[in-house]
């Protein structure tokens, strides 16, 4: 087991109880596929003025540094969007309503690894009231 596969075991055996409904539905669907993640990592941003810390919610340091966030505003997830294009990571910013539709993890999957799963996914999506 390499270091970085070290470090992503603990993150992803200290699971945090903050998360929310829509943060843990990645995380199921992450773990799942056994894609390797660190949550909550802290990273450095610049947003041309100066520089940020910022915790997405998901880092998938394997698989081309991708971030996963989920936010519950749609400006949000522009602006954050926007940010990450901007810092060179690949990014993926989901809001509750993006998740709603019975092939969210279809695509999801295709966005991070760059082609479509071959075999029907059987996930029952779970619909939530977020307010």
């Amino acid at each position: 087991m390499t270091k970085l596969d070290e470090i992503i075991h603990k993150s992803n055996t200290a699971r945090t109880d903050n998360r929310t409904a829509a943060e843990q539905q990645v995380a199921d669907w992450l773990d799942r596929y056994n894609f390797g993640y660190l949550q909550n990592q802290p990273l450095a941003f610049y947003d041309g003025k100066s520089h940020h810390i910022r915790t997405p919610a998901f880092w998938l340091p394997q698989n081309n540094n991708v971030i996963i966030d989920v936010t519950a505003e749609p400006e949000s997830a522009h602006h954050l969007r926007q940010l990450y294009d901007n810092n060179g990571f690949d990014n993926i910013v989901l809001i509750p309503q993006d998740m709603t539709c019975s092939s969210w993890p279809y695509d999801l999957y295709q966005q991070i690894i760059g082609y479509p799963l071959e075999q029907p996914y059987p996930y029952q999506t779970r619909v939530h009231n977020y307010k």
